[in-house]
């Protein structure tokens, strides 16, 4: 934006930082170039742009960019999800359609799509079977005192969430 001068054009300087001029001034020495905020920021009622707001939205969405005078841009439907998963989280950073998602029960994440688990059949001597997980389809396992059977599930010591070897519902086996 530029008022113009006796004989040349000097530059506007009625906009605050965070803005751009949108006009030349209206009148010869005038300096009353428009300005609006930049993308990302917002103005105040004080006629200043700040930075819009990142607070987070719910799981399953991101904020968009604000504009005119909200501080906060509204939050919007991620994409992206397969089918048979479940959002776990927003946007990373909150302004990115990124939300993280995570396969369902009976599904495992296997690159931008969840595929149904393997048939849980019996497992080699010496072997246990690993359950699937919404991160991994389900595998048999080198296990001490393994048996033959797909009722066992393998977890390494420390791995439950209340950090005992078992999950709940499970008893630790005896050895064989």
């Amino acid at each position: 934006g530029e008022y113009v001068g006796e004989c040349w054009c000097d530059p506007c300087t009625n906009a605050p930082a965070g803005s751009e001029y949108t006009s030349t001034g209206s009148a010869v020495g005038a300096n009353d170039c428009s300005w609006g905020c930049e993308t990302g920021t917002y103005k105040t009622a004080s006629g200043s742009c700040f930075a819009c707001g990142t607070d987070a939205c719910p799981a399953g969405q991101y904020r968009a960019t604000c504009q005119g005078s909200e501080r906060l841009g509204p939050c919007v439907a991620c994409t992206g999800k397969p089918e048979e998963a479940g959002w776990t989280g927003t946007g990373s950073p909150t302004t990115t359609d990124s939300c993280p998602w995570l396969c369902s029960e009976g599904t495992y994440a296997a690159g931008a799509q969840c595929l149904a688990c393997s048939a849980e059949g019996p497992c080699p001597a010496g072997q246990v079977r690993q359950a699937c997980t919404p991160t991994s389809d389900s595998v048999c396992v080198e296990g001490e005192g393994a048996a033959n059977t797909t009722d066992r599930t393998l977890c390494p010591r420390g791995q439950a969430p209340d950090g005992s070897c078992c999950q709940v519902g499970m008893v630790q086996a005896l050895a064989y």
